[in-house]
């Protein structure tokens, strides 16, 4: 169960890592119909490890093609932010680290032809940048703070991030993904029979 891990006190992420393969649908363009293809873990590139690439056939405005989704990842037990001043919060190195691995593998896998063709995708426009998966509810802000002063800079600080990134990169917690897991589970299983 994925809450177990989330709950661990110790660096899960590859545990954590597992439990994708049941929220795929959350890792795509949520306007898009897909077609999943292929889901790659830990793929080596020049540049380092790309976590999770997410390969599927997307349908846009009546036009197919294949696309890559990259995500990074990090263990739920990393913390998002931290105190900056007493006002404000900044991304923990972590979090640093994880944009940074995000951006210079989306930048090496859009140059790789043998990536490209691998995977049948036409335009290096195509792979796309996913997000980061990072931390969980508790490990949100990691400062001397109140609960309630937590949650306000969290969310300042986190619409700043999404300010910067225009909608490009999505930051999710794992708690969203045991949440996306639940909710199908409970869809399958509440779903009438057709």
């Amino acid at each position: 169960m994925l809450q177990r891990h989330i709950d661990a006190q110790d660096n899960r992420e590859d545990e954590c890592r597992t439990f994708l393969e049941h929220a795929k649908e959350l890792l795509v363009a949520p306007d898009v119909g897909v077609n999943f293809i292929e889901v790659e873990m830990e793929r080596i590139e020049n540049l380092g490890r790309s976590d999770y690439l997410v390969i599927a056939d997307a349908w846009h405005s009546g036009d197919c093609c294949r696309r890559a989704y990259l995500w990074e990842l990090k263990a739920p037990q990393c913390f998002i932010y931290e105190r900056d001043i007493a006002t404000r919060l900044k991304p923990s190195q972590d979090f640093i680290d994880a944009e940074n691995q995000l951006l210079n593998y989306h930048y090496n896998l859009k140059r790789n032809g043998v990536f490209l063709e691998q995977y049948e995708i036409i335009s290096p426009s195509d792979v796309s940048i996913g997000g980061i998966i990072i931390g969980c509810d508790r490990t949100k802000v990691n400062g001397d703070f109140t609960q309630t002063q937590k949650v306000s800079r969290y969310n300042i600080a986190k619409r700043v991030r999404d300010q910067l990134y225009d909608g490009r990169i999505k930051v999710k917690i794992w708690d969203e993904i045991r949440d996306f897991i639940g909710g199908q589970r409970r869809e399958n299983i509440t779903r009438p029979a057709e």
